[in-house]
């Protein structure tokens, strides 16, 4: 679990940056990076259980193959939604190549700021 904070600025534009992450994946046992290649990465921001923010692959999410990293970009015109500091749950889940099965590999609490 990883806690995380996010900033919404108003008075920036819409396409600036307010969140970045990188994240390595690697194997718990050896501290070596996956074998896998990831075929689908979705990120949820939540609140009660309802979505709040969607990213996948190629819309706010990147993986690299060669490192076995996803990258993960929030532009402050999605976080528009906050209207008010506030706390909200996030997810972030992977279904690899070839396996059916989705692991959510991190998740955590997000505290977004609006900035006046």
């Amino acid at each position: 679990m990883k806690d995380i904070e996010i900033r919404y600025i108003p008075a920036l534009s819409g396409d600036a940056i307010v969140f970045v992450d990188k994240i390595g994946i690697v194997d718990a046992g050896t501290g070596l990076p996956v074998e896998f290649t990831a075929e689908q990465v979705v990120c949820s921001i939540s609140e009660n259980e309802r979505s709040k923010l969607l990213l996948r692959l190629g819309d706010g999410i990147v993986w690299n193959d060669t490192e076995k990293s996803i990258s993960i970009t929030i532009r402050n015109d999605q976080m528009r939604f906050v209207r008010a500091d506030g706390e909200y749950d996030y997810a972030l889940s992977v279904q690899w190549v070839g396996n059916d099965l989705a692991r959510t590999i991190r998740e955590g609490t997000v505290t977004a700021v609006r900035v006046a």
